[in-house]
């Protein structure tokens, strides 16, 4: 206690005089080295409700007010210590249970206030004084639990205290207990501590991150330094998932936080130069670091890419060998108000990583999480449109390049939005694939619809070899239920499996490929064609390609549109002829939109094509006339001039520009490797986790 202060409680044999009001204690400065506050509950002690219930508060106090007697109170076989604090002495009485959990000789009734204090824990001694203050200012009871130190052993009690009053209505005294409640706290914090863990991980979970994450911005920060989180996950926890389950998905990333704790124990982080690091589970394939005085965006870019480096790599779970990509995201203490902010920005910044499939790294900003909000609403929008019937089929013709005749159609799924009118399918599109079981849902809904369709054609008659193209995510062709649920769908309209063609994208075979090949395989006994879309822009070798049970190579719009223009374009269309012929393969170019590039392609031996010099996507009102009418042919309709990107693929990308980044987030972007999509393989003996 204060000089000051001690001399105020300090006058001999002779009490405070009662003529004066009580004054209020201001309690002791706390070091910084203890922060973690007791656990503290300031509610009123049993005397206190019974003051109310009498409605005679004086009479109650003063009832209290004779010298300290265990047998009075009633307590003597109850095991509490008893306590009084004469407030106008430097002393505090105890019985003889108080003293022995106290640690003071048994003949030493009366002790100075400040052999009191010291055996109270640093860290709680404030909290004791705020309970004393606010019980004296409000004359009424408290209960705190504190820690209390005898011979260097920590020990857990419960005390309790009431404010008495003298003959005049003045604080007179403090009477209270003390009782020892180790065994029940130390169970207590038993919980509490598997309550804040993941415990898969043994880490922290988001609870305590957070906690955690509160208590430490609480001290001093580092003069120009500042904090910051990087939430790290999974590239592509959805196609994992797809592929593994999520037991096997939550075993690689389990997989990846070993090292990441690892990492930032070890003397990497010294090279990244940051003060202090702490981790926490946030997600089912998430984890946050809190960086503590980081010195400037360029050291926490750094930081970032040294640790995408180290944990994108090759993981063995269960005899398969993973091949796994990290994201990260930044925010930092500058742009949050609360430690819980603080995380979602990093979550958020690290969203906006995973939707980018350039790069690894992503800041937050104020506009990124305007623009995240604008697709979560979207989403949702998009979610509701499936039930609503707010989403149709555009068909775009396939036409056999050497005599225009119509051979398909490639559906095409469209959206009006009820407020926001035609919906792109360059956005609508990705932000399904973010989804799991919503990419799911429009892949089922789209085969459905499709299989309705040629049911109904079917009724008018369809040429020889007329089939519809459906496209279908990654993450459907991953489920082992599909080959089931679109044979049911055949049987119920009575639809040939040979009328109907399932687009896939390249890299969602290379991300999957085992589970892919099982689901193609029994997809092709239907009578089903498989079409790689968008081939040419993915990264499989022709030993990958051979394994897959495939019928059709759709080459990419892209190198199309410039085969007039780019002689590398030119090379790239003509491999792909020459790997299609080697295979047996048909092939489709799409987006053809000049007579020289069909030309040039039909020059190749390329058999069919679509692209907006034939026919522009048409509602199936449209395709049922031509059918109607006999139409099996399509002329050439001229040139077309910019028409906008057709994107009906559950794995199109966009080709909107990205939001600018902050210089600093340029630097540090620029630097980061190529990004790589998470898939398995067989573990070879020998191979490295």
């Amino acid at each position: 206690m204060p000089p000051a202060e001690r001399s105020s409680l300090t006058t001999g044999d002779v009490a405070v005089s009662t003529a004066q009001p009580p004054r209020t204690l201001t309690p002791p400065p706390r070091s910084r080295a203890h922060t973690a506050p007791p656990i503290l509950t300031q509610t009123p002690m049993v005397g206190t409700r019974l003051i109310s219930r009498s409605g005679s508060h004086r009479s109650m106090t003063r009832a209290c007010a004779t010298p300290l007697d265990v047998k009075a109170l009633g307590f003597s076989s109850t095991g509490l210590g008893v306590w009084e604090w004469q407030l106008g002495r430097d002393r505090v009485l105890y019985s003889s249970a108080a003293r022995l959990l106290l640690g003071l000789p048994a003949e030493e009734v009366a002790v100075s206030l400040d052999t009191w204090l010291d055996r109270i824990h640093p860290a709680d001694q404030g909290s004791i004084w705020a309970a004393i203050d606010s019980c004296r200012a409000s004359r009424s009871g408290f209960r705190v639990e504190h820690r209390i130190l005898v011979d260097e052993a920590v020990t857990w009690v419960r005390a309790t205290g009431l404010c008495v009053e003298d003959e005049l209505g003045f604080s007179d005294r403090i009477v209270g207990t003390l009782e020892n409640v180790d065994d029940a706290k130390q169970n207590e914090l038993r919980v509490r501590e598997l309550q804040s863990r993941d415990p898969a991980s043994g880490v922290a979970n988001r609870a305590a991150f957070v906690e955690s994450l509160a208590i430490l911005r609480s001290r001093p920060q580092v003069a120009g330094g500042f904090d910051a989180v990087v939430s790290v996950g999974i590239a592509d926890p959805d196609h994992l998932t797809a592929a593994l389950g999520e037991a096997g998905a939550n075993e690689v990333f389990l997989h990846v936080l070993r090292r990441l704790s690892g990492w930032l124990d070890g003397p990497e982080i010294m090279d990244a130069r940051v003060t202090s690091a702490s981790l926490g589970r946030i997600g089912p394939a998430e984890a946050a670091v809190h960086l503590e005085s980081v010195g400037s965006g360029e050291e926490l870019a750094q930081f970032a890419n040294a640790l995408v480096e180290s944990l994108s790599s090759t993981y063995s779970v269960d005899g398969h060998a993973v091949d796994v990509s990290v994201d990260v995201g930044l925010a930092t203490a500058l742009d949050a108000v609360d430690p819980s902010e603080l995380v979602d920005n990093a979550r958020s910044a690290l969203a906006q990583a995973r939707a980018d499939r350039c790069n690894h790294l992503s800041f937050f900003s104020l506009a990124k999480r305007a623009a995240a909000l604008d697709d979560a609403r979207l989403t949702a929008d998009l979610r509701a449109a499936v039930r609503a019937g707010e989403l149709y089929l555009e068909y775009q013709p396939i036409v056999d390049l050497s005599t225009s005749a119509l051979v398909g159609v490639e559906a095409l799924m469209r959206w009006t939005h009820p407020m926001g009118g035609p919906q792109s399918p360059g956005k609508f599109i990705p932000l399904a694939e973010r989804s799991s079981d919503l990419a799911v849902e429009l892949g089922e809904w789209t085969v459905e619809e499709v299989v309705r369709q040629l049911a109904a054609w079917k009724e008018i008659g369809l040429p020889d070899g007329f089939a519809v193209n459906a496209n279908l995510s990654g993450l459907h062709i991953a489920r082992s239920d599909l080959p089931d649920q679109v044979s049911d769908l055949l049987h119920a309209h009575d639809v040939d499996g040979a009328r109907l063609k399932l687009e896939i994208t390249e890299s969602a075979l290379t991300s999957h490929p085992d589970a892919a090949i099982r689901v193609l395989d029994a997809l092709r006994a239907q009578g089903i064609g498989i079409c790689i879309d968008d081939f040419g822009t993915g990264f499989s070798s022709l030993s990958q390609l051979a394994r897959f049970p495939i019928d059709v190579l759709k080459i990419d719009r892209t190198f199309v549109l410039e085969l007039d223009d780019d002689d590398g374009n030119h090379a790239i269309a003509r491999s792909i002829m020459a790997l299609a012929s080697s295979m047996d393969l048909s092939v489709v170019a799409e987006g053809i939109e000049t007579l020289s590039a069909m030309h040039r392609l039909v020059d190749m031996g390329c058999d069919k094509g679509q692209g907006y010099l034939f026919a522009r996507p048409r509602p199936a009102a449209k395709i049922t006339d031509c059918l109607r009418e006999g139409m099996t042919s399509f002329s050439v309709m001229g040139e077309a001039t910019q028409p906008p990107v057709e994107s009906g693929s559950l794995s199109s990308a966009t080709d909107t520009e990205p939001p600018p980044e902050e210089l600093v987030a340029k630097a540090a972007i620029s630097s980061v490797p190529t990004k790589r999509r998470s898939g398995f393989r067989r573990v070879e003996p020998g191979s490295r986790d």
